[in-house]
């Protein structure tokens, strides 16, 4: 089964450095201002180097930083404890902890590393040439596991009790997330987790392009199952049982449809749905009482804000034949294979290009993008977040959710610690 091994990480020189100037989210969360603003803050900036289309210039940065010691390299392997506390409005503060380690790349075939997102062709194709250019890996595949062999209580009791010479940083990031790295050099203990993590499949989070860009590079150098450095791939683990691995809502804003018209789509729905009008409190209450129900809370362009249930669900799932039963039970499946495509007439392919619907995250993405396009907004559909077991369920049917299905919060960030695929 799985495969971890600990290696040789590349950091900041946090010393000289601070880390809140230096680390960034993942390459494909950051908006074009948040780019803008990241580079301003230091020449070293995470951004210049994943967000950055000239490869070339990305490997001659790196080489110059390792040269210069702003970024250096541990001596002996080691796996690292990456931990970040957080707050979820209206639900509480969190702390998730991350197990940071090599694993090896395995055939999605073999069950062993599990995605539940399809690839497109164009992240891959740009993660690929910065991998082939500078053989590193400056961000995590974010990934969780079952934890038959409870390796979270092992690593919340090495978090209360580390030797203080292995605290490498702690930082807060600019939205309130307190993230902490904590170095594990004890080889028995290392050998303990790798040996207890055997037991498990991994389910990718965040990082389907990269780790499918790993796994594709690894098979053109060969055998995959060869204890080579380019057959593995830097990696953060998190136990199912850790209270802080949150999936939350993606949005839907529904916007330029032609001659869309509000009260001919309620009149559509209307088929297989009941709609009523509520506030908006009541709306997201009932909506939370509903998880893969198929309900729905719906905001039109005059803010009104309607709750939709189904009058049926075996009537709706009969209209789906080509769908398989564990995606039917998904809300998210619902909204886009029926009402998406079949009700509204929207292309599978218009949807992944975001033609006519942008995905946000927030309330605040919400109200920023209602300001900016507001003439053009159709509709915005709120709905439940999938569930970890959705999840498995999906990935161990080899099925694929939709683009922009989950959102587990907070991220991984890019540059906690990094890995060269040269040598181990």
């Amino acid at each position: 089964m799985a495969e971890i091994k600990a290696f040789r990480g590349i950091y900041y020189n946090y010393k000289e450095y601070n880390p809140a100037d230096l680390i960034t989210p993942p390459y494909d969360v950051l908006t074009p201002e948040e780019v803008k603003e990241y580079k301003e803050k230091s020449p070293y900036n995470m951004v210049h180097l994943i967000k950055n289309k000239n490869y070339k210039e990305v490997k001659e940065k790196v080489d110059l930083m390792m040269q210069n010691r702003i970024l250096l390299r541990d001596d002996s392997p080691s796996l690292y404890l990456y931990t970040q506390k957080f707050k979820i409005e209206d639900i509480g503060e969190f702390e998730r902890i991350a197990l940071i380690s090599i694993t090896r790349v395995a055939d999605y075939n073999e069950k062993i590393i599990l995605p539940h997102e399809k690839i497109l062709e164009g992240p891959r194709k740009d993660r690929m040439r910065l991998l082939e250019e500078t053989l590193m890996n400056f961000g995590f595949i974010f990934m969780f596991y079952e934890d038959k062999n409870n390796i979270e209580d092992i690593l919340i009791n090495y978090k209360n009790n580390y030797d203080e010479r292995d605290f490498m940083f702690s930082f807060t990031c600019d939205f309130g997330i307190e993230n902490t790295l904590i170095r594990i050099s004890d080889k028995s203990l290392i050998d303990k987790i790798g040996n207890l993590i055997k037991d498990e499949r991994f389910y990718i989070a965040d990082g389907h392009h990269r780790y499918d860009t790993s796994l594709s590079y690894a098979k053109e150098k060969g055998n995959i199952k060869k204890d080579k450095p380019y057959n593995f791939v830097l990696s953060g683990v998190v136990s199912m049982r850790d209270k802080g691995l949150f999936v939350l809502p993606i949005y839907r804003f529904v916007h330029s449809i032609p001659n869309f018209s509000f009260s001919d789509f309620v009149n559509i729905i209307s088929e297989y749905f009941d709609i009523k009008e509520v506030v908006k409190d009541e709306g997201f209450k009932i909506l939370s009482d509903n998880k893969n129900n198929y309900t729905y809370l719906i905001e039109n362009k005059e803010g009104k804000f309607f709750i939709i249930t189904p009058k049926s669900k075996q009537l709706i799932k009969n209209k789906l034949p080509e769908v398989s039963e564990v995606l039917k039970e998904l809300d998210v499946i619902i909204l886009h294979k029926f009402i998406f495509e079949k009700l509204l007439n929207l292309t599978e392919e218009q949807i992944k290009k975001g033609e006519n619907i942008k995905f946000l995250h927030s309330q605040r993405e919400i109200e920023e993008t209602k300001e900016a396009i507001k003439e053009e907004l159709n509709f915005i559909v709120y709905l439940n977040p999938v569930s970890l077991d959705d999840i498995t369920n999906v990935a161990l049917n080899g099925e694929y959710m939709p683009q922009k299905s989950t959102l587990f919060y907070p991220k991984l960030y890019s540059g906690i610690v990094m890995n060269t695929i040269k040598d181990f």
